[in-house]
């Protein structure tokens, strides 16, 4: 575990996160040192007691956590949109196809692009993750999954879809507009 978290912030994240700080003196996630292993096992420890007092959960999801399902991340240049071959041929990038003007000026493209969508996230199967997350929530009386991402994985891993806010809408279901 390298993972090092920057203290340097602004704003209401900085308000935030720096009681944290403050009570650590140092990155909370900062385990690169001899002993730290003892300060992983007390790490989780903190966190599992404090998941078991809790009164309610609030998973806030994004995309990394689809990665872990088989999923490719689409923000980098190597993401899923260069397995849809025009994509790739053409060197374009997820942002490229998240316009509407898409639809209007190559819907053959754009509609094309959907369906390699849709089928990706159809076929997607949740990780274990999920699963031990929905344990969690389901423990508790009160819960509620907030994610940015679009494909799913919660409804399939289980979840009460009626506690799920997709932030960014759903790619699951494509519907037409209009007769065209």
């Amino acid at each position: 575990y390298k993972r090092q978290v920057s203290t340097q912030s602004t704003g209401s994240y900085k308000s935030f996160v720096q009681p944290i700080y403050d009570e650590y003196k140092e990155p909370v996630y900062q385990f690169n040192k001899p002993g730290d292993r003892k300060k992983i096992q007390k790490e989780i420890l903190r966190a599992s007691q404090a998941i078991n007092e809790a009164k309610a959960i609030l998973i806030v999801a994004g995309a990394g956590l689809g990665i872990d399902s088989g999923l490719p991340d689409y923000r980098d240049t190597t993401g899923f949109w260069e397995d849809f071959p025009p994509a790739k041929a053409n060197g374009m990038k997820y942002s490229d196809f998240a316009r509407d003007e898409w639809y209007k000026t190559d819907p053959q493209l754009a509609w094309g692009f959907a369906t390699h969508l849709v089928k990706m996230y159809r076929d997607v199967t949740p990780h274990e993750g999920f699963d031990i997350l929905l344990q969690i929530c389901k423990s508790k009386k009160n819960w509620f999954v907030m994610t940015s991402n679009v494909d799913g994985e919660f409804q399939k891993a289980g979840y009460d879809p009626n506690l799920i806010y997709e932030v960014h809408g759903s790619q699951v279901a494509v519907y037409a507009t209009q007769e065209v």
